[in-house]
């Protein structure tokens, strides 16, 4: 009877100890309390039975706060206003600077379009160097004189 009983209690341990290495394996690194996951992991295999229950009071994340997947690392429980939240704002910021770089590449197209457009209607030739067409004009021969 007492063997039986020792054999069905190393077999429940035995389930405590898988469970929490799984439990410990599967939870996000940031919401690990106490000490780092990789402390949880080697307490778990080094101190079999004690390891697997520190970990269960001490280490597994709190139930009753919100879903890990829906909560960004390093974030708090309560929640703040997007203007005190320092990337948000810098993210704002980036996008205004790449709205105003936008616009002035636009406006500098803009600027070249219609500088082109003028030299093409004022009939001056569209290579700097003014090598362009050859005049329609009657030529003279230099032979000729």
């Amino acid at each position: 009877m007492v063997i039986r009983l020792a054999i069905a209690a190393s077999i429940i341990a035995l389930f405590v100890i898988i469970y929490a290495l799984v439990d410990c394996l599967r939870t996000p690194p940031y919401s690990v309390r106490s000490i780092s996951k990789p402390a949880w992991v080697l307490s778990i295999l080094l101190l079999p039975l004690i390891g697997a229950l520190l970990w269960f009071f001490l280490g597994r994340p709190r139930s009753g706060s919100e879903p890990e997947q829906y909560r960004a690392p390093g974030s708090s429980s309560r929640t703040s206003a997007p203007d005190d939240d320092a990337a948000f704002l810098r993210r704002i910021e980036w996008e205004r600077e790449q709205q105003a770089k936008d616009a002035e590449l636009k406006k500098r197209e803009n600027e070249l379009k219609k500088r082109e457009g003028k030299k093409d209607d004022d009939g001056k030739p569209d290579d700097e160097d003014g090598s362009g067409p050859a005049p329609s004009g009657p030529t003279t021969d230099p032979r000729n004189n």
